[in-house]
């Protein structure tokens, strides 16, 4: 027997020794330590990599269009899913993350950059907009009336050409004249926020001042101001219309990189309603014509400039609206800045109301902003409208 234990023991391999020795008093807790930490770093490198590990900044979260509702969800950030699937805190398909520091969330990483175009494109952006607190002391507490802020913008009413110009041929009706836009047929299109819900909100709020940022032909405008004039409640109520009317996203979409190249040749949003003159769009002049053919000029104040300047235009003369309804450029940082800048402006006690929510390159904006400022939100399908509470930011 001791001689096959000796066979036995001389033929054991080398990893046999090496069991040996660790199990030794001296070194078994130090090679316990040394599995442990080499387990934790192979779990940790599956969680991070793994498609199913959802966190705050990044997930693969599936998305599924939500059936067409006539009453809005409302979604907290303390939900998981809001009800077209969205994620309120997470963002969605994992390209993009949106990074805390400290208490502010105002850094976003690798955002879609154009409007659903240039797939890979991408911005970094860091944004806050800081207006002091006493900004408004200096300002009336009342909001404007539509004759001083249409001579506050402009230095006299826009719909009504001067007296005494001896330049006639500049004038707005001769510049329709010319262009052909003063005796075409009144119509619209464009994308409004939903109907009945711009209705409910307009009768909560009584909003003395809506501002639409990202107009285009007017739809949303007319209408409010149409609204504005059959109800007794909204004597002075009236509408601030701001935008560039360039349709400068046609520059992007006819590009050889672009895949929507035929789109900018065929669809009716980009022929037949700016008909550009020396490659610069006339629609800002489509648009004045539907105001006075719809015969709401009594209650539009154009503001035509890009919605960042537009932003403080406003806070340079104090205006405030109560209501703010933005479907402007869908490209980054424009659609992250336009949402801090008139989140921050928009009056106390009044909602902020967005469009195509769906689309990556808002949708990583608009969660941002609900995350930043910890907000609930309403959903309609692809548009969401946000109340500014009164008791939290005044």
């Amino acid at each position: 027997m001791h001689t096959s234990l000796d066979s036995f023991q001389k033929a054991r391999p080398i990893w046999g020794s090496i069991s040996e020795y660790v199990t030794t008093r001296r070194y078994r807790c130090l090679f316990t330590v040394i599995v442990l930490i080499f387990a934790l770093k192979s779990a940790l490198l599956i969680m991070l990599h793994s498609p199913s590990a959802i966190t705050c900044e990044n997930s693969a979260v599936k998305v599924e269009p939500k059936k067409s509702s006539s009453e809005p969800s409302r979604v907290s950030t303390n939900d998981a899913r809001t009800s077209d699937g969205v994620s309120a805190q997470v963002v969605v398909n994992g390209n993009y993350n949106i990074e805390q520091q400290h208490n502010d969330i105002g850094h976003v990483k690798d955002a879609p950059a154009v409007d659903r175009d240039l797939i890979g494109i991408t911005v970094d952006i860091n944004y806050n907009l800081n207006v002091p607190s006493n900004w408004y002391d200096s300002f009336e507490t009342t909001s404007p009336s539509y004759d001083e802020t249409m001579i506050s913008l402009h230095g006299h009413n826009i719909w009504k050409d001067e007296e005494g110009d001896e330049l006639k041929e500049l004038s707005l009706s001769s510049l329709l004249d010319q262009l052909q836009l003063t005796n075409n047929s009144f119509k619209l299109i464009g994308s409004p926020l939903d109907f009945p819900t711009l209705k409910k909100l307009l009768e909560e709020i009584k909003p003395k001042i809506f501002l639409e940022v990202g107009v285009f032909q007017g739809m949303t405008s007319t209408w409010v101001a149409h609204y504005f004039q059959s109800q007794s409640s909204f004597k002075d109520s009236y509408v601030i219309s701001m935008d560039t009317w360039l349709l400068d996203i046609r520059f992007t979409w006819n590009g050889v990189k672009s895949k929507h190249v035929k789109e900018t040749k065929t669809l009716p949003y980009f022929i037949g309603t700016s008909r550009p003159q020396g490659g610069y769009s006339t629609m800002y002049y489509h648009f004045l014509a539907n105001c006075i053919k719809s015969g709401t000029t009594d209650r539009i104040v154009p503001l035509p400039t890009s919605s960042q300047n537009g932003a403080m235009t406003l806070l340079s003369h104090g205006i405030r609206p109560e209501f703010i309804y933005i479907d402007a450029s869908h490209s980054n940082p424009d659609v992250m800045i336009d949402y801090e800048n008139f989140f921050t402006i928009l009056k106390p006690g009044g909602v902020i109301a967005f469009d195509d929510i769906g689309i990556e390159s808002v949708k990583v904006a608009f969660h941002a902003l609900v995350r930043k400022y910890n907000l609930e939100y309403h959903a309609l399908h692809k548009q969401a409208y946000i109340y500014k509470r009164k008791e939290k930011y005044e």
